[in-house]
């Protein structure tokens, strides 16, 4: 018999720190979406300007990641993660001491570029701290976060907003961006343990003193920005948040329209999916590969997509919900694992930053699209279209089967 290969060490206090500060950074980012119209209403901004709130950030977070992602490359990730985190906190501060409309928008639009710096380093600085063989399982858990946060910061930040007033809760939204920095401090990459552990062994450690201005600089053109390797699964991730942006920015208005109750619980049992799927099928890539994880993905999409489209009750709404749940969560841990995992040190940034402008577009644009397409045909045929997505993915992802199979060679 063959003996057992020995799983690289996953869970390490940098890890574990790393994971927290990602958790709360989405606690303080999770608890404006659903806040702040509110506070425009109250200022007396007019529902023209209040759809500015999400676009001025999306804009922002859009034209930032490329940056972000050479900046990480180039400076380090825990001083942009670090940098970002204070944007945001800060951001948070200014609007309960500044509640003039034309200032929020600005101040929206500001912190979007922080979101985009926080949000690009933290899984950067994960994927250099979690082990390339359990990278699926790691970054699952990793992310766990994402979604525990989407169910309790909205709700948190209603509750604070009812019983306090905006300025409240805005003001706890910092707390947890600045709970969130803490945590990042304590995190220590390879390098720095590894330099730790030769000064404990008596190894003259040389630090590295030359200035930035001193090393090659950087060409700035499209390859700078984007990591070429990471642009398949970023353009097959596209599709997939296409149908997240269709089913998130919808469902409640068409559940409203087919007079389905109890809509408030969708999004809920949709996160539960996330939580209890995602470490079995981060492992599930790790083992099986990236197609064979992509089949169950998009089945779990093409399924949601055509089960929303016939839902006429709230226990079909919940299947739809519980479909989408397990493919996001697989499509996720499998498209960000082929993005980022086996690309080298120095191009990490990039490839993130790439994989998550693929993955904002696909939110931004998605929702833009389903709504022109609800309106001239309807909820259900929008949702059917919708379902082709994941099938066109799907045929993307295969006849790139030899850039599909680089990228599993990568890791090994």
């Amino acid at each position: 018999m063959g003996e057992i290969e020995e799983q690289p060490k996953l869970w390490t206090r940098s890890f574990v720190m790393v994971t927290f500060a990602n958790f709360f950074l989405f606690c303080g980012f999770g608890m404006l979406p659903s806040l702040l119209p509110l506070h425009f209403r109250d200022l007396g901004a007019p529902e023209a300007v209040i759809g500015f709130v999400a676009g001025v950030y999306t804009l922002a977070t859009v034209f930032m990641r490329p940056i972000v992602g050479v900046a990480i490359d180039r400076f380090g990730r825990k001083g942009v993660l670090g940098l970002g985190l204070l944007i945001m906190c800060f951001a948070s501060v200014l609007f309960a001491l500044l509640p003039f409309v034309s200032l929020v928008l600005v101040i929206r639009f500001i912190q979007g570029l922080g979101w985009g710096m926080a949000n690009t380093a933290s899984p950067t600085l994960a994927s250099d701290i979690i082990p390339q063989k359990r990278f699926g399982e790691g970054m699952s858990w990793f992310t766990q976060g994402n979604a525990i946060a989407s169910v309790l910061a909205p709700g948190a930040s209603l509750a604070i907003y009812y019983s306090f007033g905006a300025q409240v809760s805005v003001l706890v939204s910092a707390c947890f961006f600045a709970l969130a920095f803490v945590c990042s401090r304590f995190v220590k990459t390879p390098d720095e343990l590894a330099a730790e552990k030769a000064r404990a062994e008596g190894v003259e450690v040389i630090e590295e003193l030359e200035p930035v201005a001193q090393k090659p600089r950087v060409k700035l053109n499209l390859k700078t920005f984007f990591e070429q390797r990471s642009i398949l699964p970023a353009c097959i991730m596209f599709f997939v948040t296409a149908c997240y942006g269709a089913m998130t920015s919808f469902v409640p208005v068409m559940s409203e329209l087919r007079g389905i109750t109890g809509v408030q619980w969708f999004f809920v049992v949709e996160a539960l999916a996330v939580v209890a799927s995602r470490p079995f099928m981060g492992k599930f890539v790790d083992r099986r590969g990236y197609r064979p994880a992509a089949l169950i993905g998009m089945a779990g999409m093409c399924l949601s997509m055509l089960t929303l489209s016939f839902a006429s009750s709230f226990p079909v709404l919940a299947l739809g919900a519980v479909f989408n749940g397990v493919g996001y969560a697989t499509c996720y841990a499998t498209f960000q694992t082929m993005a980022v995992a086996g690309i080298e040190k120095a191009r990490r940034g990039s490839a993130t930053a790439t994989f998550y402008v693929g993955y904002d577009g696909g939110m931004g644009l998605g929702a833009i699209f389903a709504g022109l397409l609800a309106g001239a045909a309807g909820y259900a045929v929008m949702y059917r279209v919708f379902a082709c997505l994941p099938l066109l993915a799907l045929a993307i992802l295969f006849v790139n089967a030899d850039k599909v199979k680089a990228r599993e060679d990568a890791r090994k």
